[in-house]
């Protein structure tokens, strides 16, 4: 699963996404 955020993440379209995923987990 992380590394489909970092793809995720590397992409433009995916970017806020990824933070809001990465948000849900507490990451940030």
């Amino acid at each position: 699963m992380a590394d489909i955020l970092v793809i995720a993440g590397l992409s433009g379209a995916g970017r806020s996404q990824a933070a809001d995923d990465l948000e849900d987990l507490g990451w940030f």
